[in-house]
């Protein structure tokens, strides 16, 4: 009788096809948790952002208690649009982040900001100066002082 030891090229194809599969399954859940850290990431960035506007407005009203950015709005003022301060390093963070497009909304006492998420491209995060961080389905209208 022939004593073979080994495993034969069928038994060697199986587990390795079971590995294969294993591994896609793996692969695919590291793909999902990634993309659920990057929209944490811009959730994040997004309220250090309503942080910093309030900090920002109390700076230039004086009062610390009235609602105001000075006489600029606050999309157009410089404190959003140039790299020297807090709020645009928070806006290229967003980019760092994922997020695709911020789409900012402002008056002299009102904002809102809303930034895509990482893991849906036609959902956007906003947040405003009354206290709203949600979702929203579409990008907030060009102007808009305040998350729908």
């Amino acid at each position: 009788m022939k004593n073979n030891k080994g495993f034969t090229l069928i038994e060697l194809l199986v587990v390795i096809a079971i590995i294969g599969i294993l591994a896609s399954v793996v692969l695919a859940s590291l793909g999902s948790a990634r993309n659920k850290g990057k929209d944490a990431a811009v959730k994040s960035q997004m309220a250090n952002m309503r942080a910093q506007a309030e900090l920002y407005s109390q700076a230039n009203t004086g009062t610390g208690t009235a609602a105001g950015y000075g006489t600029a709005s606050l999309c157009s003022a410089g404190m959003f649009n140039t790299g020297t301060d807090n709020l645009s390093n928070l806006v290229s963070g967003l980019t760092t982040a994922g997020a695709t497009g911020v789409v900012c909304g402002s008056t002299p006492t009102l904002w809102s900001v809303g930034a895509t998420l990482p893991s849906s491209s036609s959902s956007y995060w906003c947040v405003d100066s009354t206290g709203k961080s949600q979702t929203e389905p579409a990008a907030p209208a060009a102007g808009a002082t305040a998350c729908v």
